[in-house]
């Protein structure tokens, strides 16, 4: 497998960000507005509101994510950002905090079609894992899906309970049975 590299979603990365989601069949019409953006506000965006949002977000310096890159192509998309700035996880009765721990979110991936079943989620949580915490995350938080049949990529955009639990994350809640929470604590050296 060839190399992939990883950078935070800062504003010289808005073209690879932009390419990806462009290429990729819900993402064209989210861009990740879903977790920032009242209800309303993310229907009525679909599409190109939903894009000017999200890169109002990338350009005001927030990194709201890691993007994959192989050979300067964009490959894959991880969505982690504090859980405060997420306004739907709160309001959300299967998501919602279980703590008033701050910690931040990995909500969702992007993978190009192209890309797809080449395992990319591992090292896309593991990115999202270090950036988190180069930005002072002591907590990561994940909503995985446990899937009980088979799922289409499209369902898959939240990522899979396996895939966390392989990297050491814990289940910490369940409030439906096919979506649990899950998290990472991490080390910080302080002095």
């Amino acid at each position: 497998m060839r190399e992939v590299d990883w950078a935070p979603a800062a504003p010289d990365r808005w073209s690879q960000v932009e390419r990806l989601f462009r290429s990729c069949g819900d993402a064209r019409g989210c861009w990740c507005g879903f977790w920032y953006r009242p209800n309303r506000e993310f229907r009525a965006g679909w599409g190109e509101g939903n894009r000017r949002f999200f890169k109002a977000l990338v350009e005001g310096g927030m990194e709201p994510g890691v993007i994959a890159c192989r050979d300067g192509e964009s490959v894959a998309w991880c969505g982690v950002a504090p859980r405060a700035k997420q306004e739907r996880l709160a309001r959300s009765r299967v998501l919602a905090p279980v703590d008033d721990a701050a910690a931040s979110s990995i909500t969702c991936f992007v993978v190009a079609k192209e890309q797809r079943r080449q395992g990319l989620m591992r090292p896309l949580i593991s990115a999202a894992v270090t950036h988190a915490s180069a930005c002072g995350a002591r907590i990561v938080e994940a909503y995985p899906i446990d899937p009980q049949r088979k799922l289409s990529s499209a369902e898959l955009y939240p990522g899979t309970l396996a895939a966390f639990l392989d990297l050491d994350f814990e289940e910490v809640a369940r409030c439906s049975p096919h979506r649990p929470i899950v998290r990472l604590e991490l080390e910080h050296n302080d002095g």
